[in-house]
């Protein structure tokens, strides 16, 4: 039987360049939120296929963001999950020289990454790591997503996820600390995994369809 590789399609960039105007606009104003209409990503869920992934190196539970105010944070996390025998990968951007005081094979400092390239190694592993800089902030981040489009599992620091409308505690971990990092929500499970949730509302597919609507009623 032939595998089909899960390839996430970007929608076309032109494209969301005409409408992100928009679209910010009527988060500002509108504040439109039914489920997560205002809320998109940029990955296509046209094809899902979590068990034939993108080839490269596998991982446990990746993290890719820019090092901020919670470069430490990320730090005992990574040692954390090093010290159980968690493969991992941490990818840090925009760490300043003398930020760069902890070393390790799977803790990388970068300084770009590709999209698609992001998407590879969020394909490659079980697990998304979300590490909001504040958690005071209400939403949902790109990350969130990202992780239901690709059918991964997530953790975060955002505790308001646990009462969005697609929380499963299967694919859904909050943390304060280091200290409450559940490990366990880590191990792999005999019965293949699923977010209970339609992804098409957050791809952008969808995104892109409620803007043609929305600029065709405009014109009208």
């Amino acid at each position: 039987m032939q595998c089909k590789i899960y390839q996430p399609v970007l929608p076309n960039i032109d494209s969301i360049l005409q409408c992100i105007a928009i679209t910010h606009s009527m988060r500002r104003f509108a504040k439109i939120r039914t489920g997560l209409l205002s809320s998109y990503s940029a990955v296509s869920c046209q094809y899902r296929n979590s068990e034939c992934p993108w080839g490269g190196q596998k991982y446990s539970i990746y993290f890719m963001g820019r090092a901020k105010k919670r470069l430490n944070l990320l730090v005992e996390i990574y040692k954390k999950l090093k010290q159980n025998g968690i493969k991992v990968l941490f990818e840090i951007a925009g760490a300043k020289e003398s930020e760069r005081t902890f070393f390790d094979e799977n803790f990388q400092y970068i300084d770009f990454i590709t999209y698609k390239e992001y998407l590879r190694r969020c394909s490659n592993a079980d697990c998304l790591l979300e590490v909001m800089q504040s958690t005071s902030n209400t939403g949902y981040t790109t990350r969130v997503l990202e992780a239901i489009s690709l059918n991964k599992k997530l953790i975060s620091n955002n505790q308001d996820l646990i009462n969005a409308p697609f929380y499963d505690k299967k694919m859904l971990s909050t943390f304060t600390s280091e200290n409450d990092f559940n490990i366990e929500f880590l191990n792999k499970t005999n019965t293949p995994l699923h977010w209970n949730y339609d992804s098409y509302q957050y791809s952008a597919d969808k995104l892109l369809s409620f803007l043609r609507e929305y600029l065709y009623k405009k014109d009208k």
